[in-house]
């Protein structure tokens, strides 16, 4: 008893179907999720700390916009690169000495947005803060909430976003990444 044409063609057609349906919840997500991302505010709401998560333009000097209208006490930048000082770091950000010593403090342990969220949630029970605005782009937001809610469960979360410009690719990608957030699958990124 062979393989026969028959089963061969029925087996394609399922085959076919359930790419076409998978292809079919994957476009209805995606249109979802553009639809969140787009309706997204910033939030004006006090905080004990602010979070900004590097990667993106605009997010740090977002940051400091937060921090200068007082609505936290201070700013971790997460995700800096370790081979940077802190005398670098201000030169880039265009910021003195005295910010820095008083009310920001530089992350340099995060390679990733899951690292991201334990190193903000080691620095927030370290300052015993049980609240932050967290700043990040605004099509990175639902998977940092995502792997915040996960490492950091006692911590108020406020969002932030940044609105970005990016291609429709980065979106479609960052998408694929949170969806594989929800999964649990890690991809250190």
């Amino acid at each position: 008893m062979g393989f026969s044409l028959y089963k061969y063609k029925r087996l394609t057609i399922r085959i076919f179907n359930l790419i076409f349906f998978v292809g079919v919840l994957w476009a209805f997500g995606f249109a979802g999720f553009l639809l969140t991302v787009q309706n997204q505010t910033a939030s004006e709401t006090q905080a004990d700390g602010i979070v900004v998560l590097t990667g993106g333009p605009g997010r740090i000097d977002e940051g400091f916009a937060v921090l200068a209208s007082g609505r936290g006490a201070r700013l971790l930048i997460s995700g800096v690169n370790q081979t940077l000082d802190n005398q670098t770091i201000l030169q880039a950000i265009g910021r003195g000495q005295e910010l820095l010593e008083c009310c920001v403090d530089p992350g340099r342990n995060a390679t990733d947005t899951k690292s991201n969220a334990l190193e903000a949630a080691a620095w927030a029970k370290e300052k015993n803060f049980k609240s932050i605005i967290l700043i990040t782009s605004d099509f990175h937001m639902p998977r940092s909430l995502n792997a915040f809610t996960e490492f950091a469960p006692d911590l108020k979360i406020i969002s932030h976003p940044v609105v970005a410009e990016v291609s429709p690719l980065t979106v479609m990608l960052e998408y694929n990444k949170y969806l594989l957030s929800l999964a649990d699958i890690d991809l250190k990124t």
